[in-house]
C-alpha cells in the first residue's frame, strides 16, 4: 500500500478511554436500573407498611368516626413524602366511615378479608386505581374491619422521586470519572511512552541496548524482544564487515599485481 494512502495511526490513549467510558456509562445504567427498581420496590414495601398501620392504629382507636372531617391546607400536615390515605370502616357489618366517599364506587364483595388487593374505584373527583390493605379484629365481642386505601398514582411518584434522588447524584459525577480516567489513563501510559522514545533514539549497529532494569513487568517480553532484534542486527553487522574486509584483502594481492603489470 503506497505510503499516503495508509490510514493514520489510531491513538491507544483514545482507544483506552473509549472502552473505559463504555464500560463506566455500562455500569452507570445498571446502576439506574437497579436502583429504579429497589426505588419503586422500596415506596411499594413502604406504602404497605403505612397501610398497615393505618389500619392498626384504627382498629385500636374507638369510636369510628361516621364522617370525615376536613383539615383544610394546613401546613402543619403537608410532607414532602405525603401520601393520601382513605378509611373505609365497618362496626358490626355496618360501614361507619367512609372518609373519602368511595364506598359507592366499590365492588364491596371484591374486597378481601384480610390483606392487600389492587382495585378500582369509579367515583368522580377521586383517582381510579387504588392500593387496599383490609384488617379485622373483634373488640369486647364487636367484630370491626377497616379498609385502608392509598392511591396508585402517588405510590408510583414516590418510587421516582427516590430514584431520581438516587440517579442525580450519579449522573453529576460521570462527567468527573470520566475526567479522571482520562487523566489515569493519560498517566498510566507514561511508561510506554518513555519506551517509545527509547527504542525511536536506538542505534542498533552502536552496540547499544534497552536496560532491562526499572521497567514494568509488562514491558519485560517486549524489551527482551527488542534487545534480541539489536543483537541479531549487531551479530549481521559484524558478519558483514568481517566479510567486507576478507573480501578486501583477497582482492589486495590481485590487485597489486595487476597494478605491478600496468
Amino acid at each position: 500500500m503506497p505510503e499516503h494512502a495508509r490510514p493514520p495511526a489510531r491513538s491507544l490513549r483514545h482507544y483506552l478511554l473509549a472502552w473505559a467510558l463504555g464500560v463506566l456509562v455500562a455500569v452507570w445504567l445498571a446502576l439506574i436500573a437497579f436502583a429504579g427498581s429497589t426505588a419503586f420496590r422500596e415506596a411499594r414495601q413502604f406504602s404497605d407498611g403505612q397501610m398497615t398501620a393505618v389500619a392498626r392504629l384504627w382498629l385500636s382507636a374507638t369510636p369510628h368516626r361516621s364522617e370525615a372531617m376536613p383539615v383544610g391546607e394546613a401546613p402543619d400536615l403537608q410532607h414532602e413524602y405525603l401520601q393520601e390515605v382513605a378509611v373505609l370502616g365497618w362496626d358490626d357489618g355496618q360501614l361507619v366511615t367512609d372518609t373519602h366517599g368511595l364506598v359507592g364506587g366499590l365492588n364491596l364483595a371484591a374486597l378481601p378479608q384480610r390483606g392487600f388487593i389492587t382495585l378500582r374505584v369509579n367515583v368522580p373527583g377521586q383517582p381510579s386505581e387504588w392500593r387496599a390493605y383490609a384488617a379485622g379484629a373483634t373488640q369486647h365481642g364487636h367484630p370491626r374491619r377497616v379498609v385502608v386505601l392509598m392511591d396508585l398514582k402517588q405510590r408510583y411518584e414516590l418510587g421516582k422521586d427516590i430514584a431520581e434522588h438516587v440517579a442525580l447524584p450519579a449522573l453529576l459525577v460521570l462527567p468527573l470519572v470520566a475526567l479522571l480516567l482520562w487523566w489515569a489513563i493519560r498517566r498510566g501510559l507514561r511508561p510506554l511512552d518513555r519506551l517509545s522514545s527509547e527504542v525511536a533514539m536506538l542505534d542498533g549497529f552502536a552496540g547499544q541496548r534497552l536496560d532491562t532494569s526499572h521497567r514494568h513487568r509488562e514491558f519485560a517480553s517486549t524489551v527482551a524482544a527488542i534487545n534480541a532484534l539489536v543483537d541479531t542486527l549487531q551479530t549481521r553487522a559484524q558478519r558483514e564487515r568481517e566479510f567486507a574486509s576478507d573480501v578486501a584483502h583477497e582482492l589486495r594481492t590481485p590487485l597489486a599485481a595487476l597494478a605491478l603489470q600496468a
